[in-house]
């Protein structure tokens, strides 16, 4: 029977559905889905399987929460898994806040929050407005919420949550945000006006669920004055308005009771544990077992447990975009200072090869420094491909030659580049051996590096010598897309080892500095999300032109949940239980 077109999302769904009866075949499915013009919806939760075959190179675009046969267990329970340890349950004080944050983001709000697509929404505020001058915000709570302790959300919480986390007593991870307010002004219980002393334009984003850990308001009588006895409170038992509530800590499990007096209305579950598990592979251990019915995270991209997993019985395995990018630092100096020679080198760089050949297909090409999925994503932009004749092509431009040996040579010297790595990261060598080969062959002479990460980026490592550099390494954007930290003139570190993130540039600024200054800082200081877009465009637009590092690849997140699991929508945007007040569980009948 054909599948009607006029509803893309259902038609997609009667697809899966079609599958996972078996009456379409993979690649019947993927025909169907390219039919439908959604092979290439990235911001939509990827379905890859439900037991059976390995990842595949072309998933079925699913882009909804999951929806189980069977019917809902009444205040049932789940178990979930998270790889690494929590060090503390305070929000302001968490230096693992990925893994901590997994469980808070359940028990504790923000003033506003993020969803799975990477859009602000209100959350302890009702609603919210900015002035003209893009100075002050003013927040309008929600009426009727509690605190776990039956105290009554007022605004008076907002500016003593901000006093804590300023408290130069307090070892904050990160006061951004939170540190451009100069002062809260409370007209009523229900109204924070909120002042900061310039223009920046993610304050809302640094204060949001999904950014960081400080995001979360607590009651007023329990930040009180003295650091000692707050943290003796929340270290262990954090107090919030959130779905849930603590219940009991150990060492490899939180359990968490349903808060039934909620804002937003009673979770439709009784009960969530989380476990925590030192690998991924103990972590597959439990979910194969039934231990845990869902695991956050299932290994790092291109591993075997991706594989294993994706045939597990009465699993689904959920793929959404990640925030975390693969790239080659270019040191600004000698030939690398030229835009041709960029160039060059990014037509010689087999970035789809790394990705089907070391990444096995669990990552998405790089061609700037916006995760695809975000609302500044360039939808325009195209990585170069692998061209080694353009490649040459623009090295002669750049007054190269061959010797017979097929080196580059330009006024007697051969072009040697060094390339560096992590040796923790498990990747690193494969791909720089990949990179390394089809450089050579363009006529790069290259000599690979792995180091420790405090070597690579202390003041010995390889971005403060005199040689000419590409450093390979894996970083993780957060939601909002100001990005002056990578590439503003102020990031240049002011010595070996200090701060910023435009080390690339140390020796030398690059060519087209007071451009990419001027477009960051704009985008940096504009509160209308369409300016900023545009600003945002223009920006990926110019590092794909001028091509400071190399964009390899932005890494696959993946998710595993048991085929009971209702309403499990993970992202790259989120954290764990962002949305489970909405989960719940069925008999799988």
């Amino acid at each position: 029977m054909p599948l009607a077109h006029d509803n893309p999302m259902r038609t997609a769904n009667d697809v899966l559905l079609h599958a996972l009866a078996g009456r379409l075949s993979r690649r019947e499915v993927i025909e169907r889905i390219r039919d439908l013009g959604l092979a290439s919806g990235i911001a939509s939760t990827i379905l890859l399987a439900t037991g059976g075959s390995a990842l595949a190179r072309d998933p079925v675009v699913d882009g909804k929460k999951t929806a189980p046969a069977g019917k809902e267990i009444r205040d049932g329970h789940l178990t979930a898994g998270v790889v690494g340890s929590i060090d503390t349950l305070n929000p302001y004080v968490t230096n693992l806040y990925a893994q901590g944050f997994d469980v808070l983001s359940g028990v504790m709000d923000g003033l506003v929050s993020f969803d799975a697509k990477q859009r602000l929404k209100p959350l302890l505020a009702e609603s919210y407005t900015i002035s003209d001058d893009g100075l002050t915000y003013t927040f309008k709570l929600r009426a009727g919420v509690t605190f776990h302790n039956g105290e009554t959300l007022t605004a008076k919480d907002i500016v003593a949550t901000w006093q804590m986390i300023m408290n130069t007593d307090l070892p904050v991870w990160t006061r951004l945000g939170w540190d451009k307010i100069t002062a809260i002004d409370t007209p009523d219980d229900a109204t924070a006006v909120v002042h900061t002393a310039s223009i920046f334009a993610p304050f809302l984003s640094s204060i949001a669920a999904g950014q960081f850990t400080n995001c979360a308001i607590a009651p007023a009588s329990q930040l009180g004055t003295e650091v000692a006895a707050f943290r003796a409170r929340f270290d262990t038992k954090p107090i919030g308005t959130g779905p849930f509530r603590i219940k009991s800590v150990t060492k490899s499990q939180i359990i968490l009771e349903q808060y039934a007096k909620h804002w937003a209305g009673k979770p439709r579950l009784d009960r969530i544990t989380v476990r925590t598990f030192d690998s991924f592979d103990e972590q597959l251990a439990a979910l194969k077992k039934g231990d845990v019915q869902i695991a956050s995270r299932t290994g790092s991209p291109g591993s075997q447990n991706l594989n294993i997993v994706t045939r597990l019985a009465d699993t689904t395995v959920l793929q959404f975009p990640g925030l975390t990018w693969g790239h080659l630092d270019l040191k600004n100096l000698g030939a690398l200072s030229e835009t041709q020679v960029r160039q060059a080198l990014d037509y010689a760089t087999p970035r789809n090869d790394i990705i089907s050949d070391v990444l096995k297909g669990a990552a998405q090409p790089a061609v700037a420094d916006q995760a695809p999925g975000s609302w500044a994503y360039s939808q325009s932009a195209k990585p170069r491909s692998l061209d080694l004749e353009k490649a040459d092509s623009l090295f002669r431009r750049a007054g190269f030659k061959r010797s017979k040996k097929g080196q580059l040579t330009r006024d007697g010297q051969a072009l040697e580049i060094d390339l560096w790595g992590e040796d923790g990261d498990t990747d690193a060598e494969a791909i720089l051996t990949t990179i390394g080969a089809s450089w050579s062959q363009a006529g790069v002479s290259c000599r690979i590096n792995l180091a420790p990460a405090a070597e690579l980026w202390g003041p010995t490592g390889y971005q403060f010598n005199d040689r000419l550099t590409a450093g390979y390494y894996r970083w993780s954007n957060v939601n909002d897309p100001d990005d002056m930290f990578y590439w503003h003139s102020s990031q240049i570190p002011a010595y070996p080892g200090a701060t910023g993130g435009n080390v690339p540039a140390f020796f030398n600024e690059w060519s087209f500095q007071a451009q990419i200054d001027d477009l960051t800082s704009r985008a940096a200081a504009a509160t209308d999300p369409v300016a900023r877009k545009q600003l945002y465009l223009q920006i990926q637009d110019l590092l794909h032109e001028q091509v400071p590092v190399i964009f390899l690849f932005w890494d696959n997140g993946y998710s595993a949940v048991h085929n009971t699991i209702g309403n499990y929508l993970p992202s790259a945007y989120t954290y764990l239980l962002w949305n489970a007040r909405e989960w719940y569980v069925t008999n799988g009948k």
